[in-house]
């Protein structure tokens, strides 16, 4: 278990101030946190996760662009701020 003094030496480092109530708090809290991940590491699994051996691939699509059909690309324009044929203008930040 974390001590209140443990985690007072803790928020001493990161330069916070916490109460003694507090640090009890957070010695319990923080507690949980470190048996739930020792849980964790200890559990079981059948499964085991195999690496791919074949080397990287690409997950991704393709960027391809699609013709939108005409009412979506209506109704697109309309909400946008500022138009310039047929297209989205947005304002130059730099």
């Amino acid at each position: 278990m974390i001590s209140k003094y443990q985690v007072q030496h803790v928020a001493g480092l990161a330069k916070l101030r916490i109460s003694d109530r507090e640090a009890e708090h957070y010695s319990v809290e923080l507690s949980k946190i470190l048996e739930y991940v020792d849980q964790l590491s200890a559990a079981v699994t059948g499964d085991r996760l195999e690496v791919e051996m074949s080397g990287p691939t690409d997950r991704w699509r393709a960027d391809e662009a699609a013709p939108w059909p005409a009412n979506e690309r209506r109704l697109a324009l309309r909400q946008a701020e500022m138009t310039e044929s047929n297209l989205v203008k947005v304002p130059k930040i730099i």
